[in-house]
């Protein structure tokens, strides 16, 4: 299943938006402002330190825009499409998917312990890969990104989906941190997933994937979690690549997938 979205014979009739321009008071903020208030409000909102955190004062980033859409590239990138979020399109695709399979003997299902709690937090949700697929399985989901740029693009997502109101399903446009917990109202699992790490891994990477470590400059890791100080926190599932070394010692289970393996702590 194919995203008609920024399809290449439209490349035309795409809309250029620097970063660079969009963070001052010219007449394309003004203009991208006008067509993506909430996209622009939040982008504005951004403090200095986090726009310079992830490069994003720097001119070779841009937003591309197209029937309401946005994606994201970076300037001089010829004849490729944007990296961007397709909300509807992913839910579908793992709906139609699981028609057929089983979902419950995927190593994240029993990673999770899904079967038990029905609640999940991404503590790095990027481009909503883990969410939409932990929405498609029935879960409710709350997402954390810190990077203004992806939330830009989550928002703008957000706003073009018909299909995320039906879903539980909540966006926090800030860094995860445990103390976040403290307005949790039922028993919860976290996922982690540090995709911004190069491995040393031989498969090609995905472009969405390519885009946040270029993106994710700094790895700045959470802290091994404090269970007793946290009773709604019952485990905390860490996202690695098979190869990859333990973010933080004392594993309690390991689930392995075909290129991916997750680290379990209760």
């Amino acid at each position: 299943m194919s995203s008609a979205i920024f399809k290449l014979k439209s490349a035309s009739e795409w809309e250029y938006y620097p970063l660079a321009e969009l963070l001052k008071n010219t007449d394309l903020s003004k203009k991208f402002q006008e067509k993506y208030p909430k996209e622009a409000d939040l982008l504005n909102s951004s403090i200095p330190a986090q726009l310079e955190k992830f490069n994003l004062l720097d001119s070779q980033f841009q937003l591309v825009g197209h029937l309401g859409r946005l994606g994201f590239l970076e300037i001089g990138e010829k004849e490729q499409r944007p990296a961007f979020i397709d909300i509807d399109e992913k839910l579908i695709y793992h709906e139609r998917f699981y028609q057929r399979a089983a979902f419950s003997r995927e190593p994240l299902y029993k990673a999770l312990a899904c079967s038990k709690y029905r609640c999940v937090w991404d503590a790095s949700g990027g481009f909503l890969g883990d969410t939409l697929l932990l929405l498609a399985w029935g879960l409710s989901v709350k997402t954390f990104e810190l990077n203004p740029l992806i939330n830009v693009l989550i928002v703008n997502a957000v706003e073009n989906s018909q299909r995320i109101a039906e879903f539980p399903f909540t966006h926090c446009p800030h860094m995860f941190q445990w103390s976040d917990l403290e307005s949790a109202s039922n028993e919860l699992v976290v996922i982690y997933d540090p995709y911004y790490e190069e491995t040393a891994s031989k498969r090609k990477t995905h472009k969405n994937m390519q885009v946040l470590r270029k993106l994710k400059l700094e790895s700045e890791f959470l802290s091994p979690p404090e269970f007793k100080a946290n009773a709604l926190l019952k485990r905390v599932v860490v996202k690695r690549a098979l190869g990859a070394q333990e973010l933080w010692p004392h594993t309690n289970l390991k689930f392995k997938g075909k290129s991916t393996r997750y680290d379990c702590y209760f």
